[in-house]
């Protein structure tokens, strides 16, 4: 079994049209139009947790899972993730930047937050995530400029994750933080699990 670690970002429901605009712009030019012909945004099975993005079509027929190459400058973690699937970066570079993906999407929605996770396709990606390169500061600017309450790397330990934005101004390195338990399972539940995030980040919810 190989590593599956993922971004995720937490904001309240008034700011999904920021957050995905904010993420079409980090991504490849064909994704990105997808994403803002999809604005503004509304849930595409609102009844479930899970509710994901009407109009955005799916990845691999499955309802709500979809994909996006993100776009990261080359740096020499990014560099390093091409050489180890034997994979010319130049194949991927466009006006500077490098294309990384396949990256999962999901969008878990309640009546009060959004859940966005970006998940990586591969233990390689895994290691891009978690690498203190250029691909963390381009998933913390989204955070910023998608007006999200939090951003937390999960590198699958089930009681922490990594607190990637907002980083207290005390601090050089990104804390690790308590994570909140399971799956949400409802849209009440989504609610719950965002607000537990931020209180257990000492975040006001």
């Amino acid at each position: 079994m190989g590593l599956s670690y993922s971004f995720e970002f937490i904001a309240r429901r008034s700011s999904g049209d920021a957050l995905l605009t904010a993420l079409a712009d980090r991504v490849d030019d064909g994704y990105a139009r997808r994403l803002r012909a999809c604005l503004p945004w509304s849930p595409n099975t609102p009844q479930r947790a899970n509710a994901g993005i009407r109009g955005l079509p799916p990845v691999f027929d499955i309802v709500n899972h979809h994909d996006l190459v993100v776009m990261v400058p080359v740096d020499t973690e990014v560099r390093r993730y091409f050489d180890g699937y034997s994979e010319p970066i130049a194949r991927h570079v466009r006006d500077g930047k490098a294309g990384v993906g396949l990256v999962y999407m999901k969008l878990s929605a309640g009546a009060r937050y959004i859940a966005l996770n970006l998940s990586a396709a591969s233990s390689g990606m895994s290691r891009l995530f978690a690498a203190p390169g250029g691909f963390r500061k381009v998933m913390t600017a989204l955070a910023a400029a998608g007006q999200a309450r939090a951003a937390f790397l999960d590198d699958e330990d089930d009681e922490q994750w990594e607190l990637l934005f907002p980083r207290p101004a005390s601090s050089t390195v990104s804390p690790r933080v308590p994570r909140p338990p399971g799956d949400p399972a409802t849209p009440a539940d989504v609610d719950a699990y965002c607000e537990l995030a931020l209180e257990l980040a000492s975040l006001s919810a």
